[in-house]
């Protein structure tokens, strides 16, 4: 699909909005999920390089008891390449793809895991470690994210969208959610927006209108909005940006404001999660069970012989998207990611963040190899800060336990 096709889309998306109850962004999301699958991206250990063909892995099915785990978030990395699909002088020529490294340890122990420890001193750290090795797509470990988020406030809050066909929106303009998977946005009225609608790349209107903002020349510039890895791979947050790959920054003011802060210009609000990490929750279970297990007295679950039923959508649909790598997992049995996985090492540092000690080999030649390809221009990941927040680190000496909240 050509970037003037995706416009395109996402132009009636935006007209149809009324008519139709997919919103703009959630077809557009549609749409790049379809688009992925089609061109079978996936991650392979064949020469330590990213699968382009799905050579071994197009057959799986969910194999591992994902029930009884939680999701731990490890950090993302960000890769440059060439966009094949830029049809224009207008096109962005070189966009951006995220990627999110996540393990799934076992739910009732999930607080000894250290996320930022390798697998010789995880295993050495605790005695018949239990756990899977993933990397996966922004766009998808967002959606799923948000979708665990939503689930909590929609129970704690009261669904009104579900109980009494309500929106839930009390008329003050200050809702955060209202439906269920929701998160909602309402600056004094205006610029009202949902969150979900924005897990991937997605064009942003201000007012309603396609041509939602002038730049300093006085010429209309449409606007998109969607998540970045932000401090340095330690954290997920949403910025402004003026391409439909989420790669070029926003300017406004003659230049001298960029990306979010064109946000709060403009509306004289905070752009959601511009400032704060996405991603808040060390743990998050996967079972169908987790607002029981969330209000059990600490201790009180046995991994071994609790019933954790089925897994959340949310966790499943994360899981079948992922590269996996499942060598230290008891029921997983996956292991096509783990070179391309292994090849990102990271330490912690006396302060209390993740940092890469050292570019591995392994990464290296799946970077020599990506350059053959597509004009690899660049994978690095610097340091990954504590997406937990260095202020919660009191938390993470001898037990690595916080409270999730989804």
């Amino acid at each position: 699909m050509t970037s003037q096709a995706k416009t395109q889309v996402k132009e009636e998306s935006i007209s149809a909005a009324t008519d139709i109850p997919m919103k703009k962004a959630a077809l557009s999301r549609l749409l790049n999920q379809s688009e992925r699958d089609l061109k079978n991206y996936n991650y392979a250990n064949y020469n330590n390089e990213y699968n382009a063909n799905n050579q071994n892995n197009n057959q799986y099915v969910q194999a591992a008891d994902i029930e009884k785990y939680s999701i731990q978030f490890q950090g993302c990395h960000t890769i440059k390449h060439w966009n094949k699909d830029a049809a224009d002088e207008d096109d962005i020529r070189v966009s951006t793809k995220r990627l999110v490294r996540y393990r799934l340890v076992p739910y009732a122990s999930c607080s000894k895991y250290n996320p930022w420890l390798d697998e010789s001193h995880l295993l050495k750290s605790i005695k018949g470690a239990d756990y899977g090795d993933y990397v996966v797509d922004m766009d998808t470990f967002v959606a799923a994210y948000l979708d665990t988020k939503a689930e909590y406030q929609a129970f704690y809050a009261g669904d009104d969208d579900v109980n009494n066909g309500d929106d839930g929106n009390d008329g003050d303009g200050n809702d955060q959610y209202y439906g269920y998977r929701k998160l909602y946005y309402n600056d004094d009225g205006n610029n009202a927006f949902d969150i979900n609608d924005y897990a991937t790349c997605a064009a942003f209107d201000f007012d309603g209108t396609d041509d939602m903002y002038m730049n300093d020349e006085g010429n209309a510039v449409q606007y998109y909005m969607g998540p970045y890895c932000a401090a340095q791979g330690g954290s997920i947050k949403f910025n402004l940006f003026t391409d439909d790959t989420c790669s070029t920054l926003a300017k406004c003011n003659g230049g001298s404001t960029r990306g979010a802060d064109c946000y709060k210009s403009a509306t004289g609000n905070d752009l959601p999660y511009s400032k704060d990490s996405l991603v808040e929750d060390p743990c998050i279970p996967c079972s169908e069970n987790y607002i029981y297990l969330m209000n059990a007295p600490k201790g009180g679950v046995n991994q071994k012989t609790y019933d954790f039923g089925y897994p959340r959508d949310s966790c499943s649909t994360l899981y079948d998207a992922s590269g996996k790598c499942e060598t230290n997992m008891k029921s997983g049995e996956y292991d096509y990611a783990c070179d391309y996985i292994k090849g990102i090492k990271v330490g912690t540092s006396a302060e209390g963040y993740a940092i890469v000690s050292k570019r591995s080999t392994v990464a290296d030649g799946f970077i020599g190899l990506f350059v053959v390809g597509i004009v690899f221009v660049a994978m690095y990941i610097v340091k990954l800060k504590n997406i937990l927040k260095l202020h919660d680190s009191k938390h993470y000496k001898g037990s690595f336990y916080v409270e999730s909240k989804i």
